[in-house]
């Protein structure tokens, strides 16, 4: 049996997010998706981590494909989705309200996902499955109600968002 590996992503850039909708253009059922752009800097040691990890796939594999995607400027990105929604976690780590929220490309997010290795006919990779999102400043909402916010306790990576990180609510609407 495959151990599941959690990933969890630095702080980064929201990229084309499907995230309160689910996104139905490629696929009727819909999926929860989204990339997150990372610094120069974390995208080169999250290729590296794939890269590394998955190194005797890519080597025996032709195509083996990672949860990276490129830009038409060639800038890479983390690839990420599920059909399910994920728990989206805002900045005072409290479920969002999903009647309210304007996560658009742009926002600051940060994101927990399972890797999980796919073989479907010529299709073989690794993807990443969205379990949380951490929403650190919504795109398209008042900016200045986040412009003082420390991100510090956000800014190293973990193994995992820890439960004590979101406080009980009564109800989650996903």
């Amino acid at each position: 049996m495959t151990k599941k590996t959690t990933y969890v992503s630095p702080i980064g850039t929201a990229v084309f997010p499907h995230l309160i909708t689910p996104d139905t253009k490629f696929d009727a059922e819909g999926k929860f998706k989204t990339g997150i752009a990372l610094s120069e800097e974390d995208m080169a040691k999250a290729v590296d981590y794939f890269e590394t990890k998955y190194a005797s796939q890519i080597k025996a594999i032709k195509n083996f494909e990672l949860p990276i995607g490129e830009d038409k400027d060639g800038r890479k990105y983390l690839k990420a989705s599920s059909k399910y929604r994920p728990l989206l976690i805002g900045p005072d780590k409290q479920p969002i309200n999903l009647e309210k929220a304007k996560i658009w490309g742009g926002s600051t997010i940060r994101i927990s996902a399972n890797e999980f290795e796919y073989a479907s006919g010529k299709n073989k990779g690794v993807s990443l499955q969205l379990n949380k999102v951490l929403v650190l400043k919504e795109s398209g909402s008042d900016s200045s109600d986040f412009d003082d916010m420390d991100y510090s306790d956000y800014s190293q990576p973990t193994d995992e968002f820890e439960e004590s990180d979101v406080q009980s609510t009564s109800k989650l609407d996903i």
